[in-house]
């Protein structure tokens, strides 16, 4: 890992970033090989000269979306719901933005994730049989979907089974989780708050980082995806346009 310092030419801002390069042909950083063999190839094959590309990539911004800010004057939000909410006075660490992710508890309820990869709420296990979950939980936990995987659906991991899944595939980097340690957690979601996780939780920061989302901080629901439009297939997700309800 290398800390590098950018300059933002729109707005002269200095941006401070630690990065990882630089890639293989494969997509996978030289830093995240076994400790030998990326000293060997830190010290033979790369050799920069003044003038090139330390780093070069692409910049992507996300999907752009309506959101229905009216739903909630009118009912409270349900289990299984994607929600849009705002991070300001929240405990997640980015204050002032709006972050997406899908409600799993509700208020005064006993949340666990268990070792098998779901959410036990109230002591009752949810599955792939409980709408709209059936994506996040159509993994089995044989062959290569024993472990999670990034980018998949794969259940919700707790920190033990995070780990597990980090050393299996050699993922260069953990992901911080203080809350939902291993399956025997408990915690209760205290009153007016909400329990959100995002659906691929090996590459999802929420509330097993953060915890608990102030019901206050909720203010509507995606309802349509209107960028980016048809046709532009070297997005990293290109056919999204008109999604939401996923």
């Amino acid at each position: 890992r290398q800390t590098f310092k950018f300059k933002d030419l729109d707005t002269g801002e200095t941006i401070t970033k630690t990065i990882t390069p630089p890639m293989n042909s494969s997509g996978q950083s030289y830093f995240g090989l076994n400790r030998i063999s990326a000293k060997n190839i830190l010290t033979k094959d790369l050799k920069y000269k003044p003038g090139d590309y330390v780093v070069n990539f692409r910049r992507e911004s996300g999907d752009h979306l309506l959101v229905n800010r009216f739903v909630y004057n009118f009912r409270k939000p349900k289990r299984g719901e994607i929600i849009v909410f705002e991070t300001k006075g929240s405990k997640i660490e980015a204050q002032d933005q709006f972050y997406i992710k899908r409600l799993v508890g509700l208020p005064n309820e006993t949340i666990q994730i268990n070792d098998n990869r779901h959410v036990v709420v109230d002591g009752y296990e949810l599955t792939a049989s409980n709408h709209p979950f059936e994506f996040i939980y159509s993994f089995n936990l044989l062959g290569e979907q024993k472990y999670a995987q990034k980018s998949q659906y794969s259940g919700h991991v707790n920190k033990k089974k995070y780990e597990e899944a980090v050393r299996h595939r050699n993922y260069p980097y953990f992901r911080t989780i203080n809350n939902y340690t291993d399956g025997d957690v408990k915690r209760v979601i205290p009153p007016n708050s909400y329990f959100a996780l995002g659906d691929n939780t090996m590459s999802s920061s929420d509330a097993r980082t953060w915890g608990h989302l102030p019901g206050q901080n909720i203010f509507g629901t995606p309802s349509f995806i209107y960028w980016p439009f048809f046709g532009q297939p070297t997005r990293i997700r290109p056919d999204r346009f008109g999604w939401a309800f996923q």
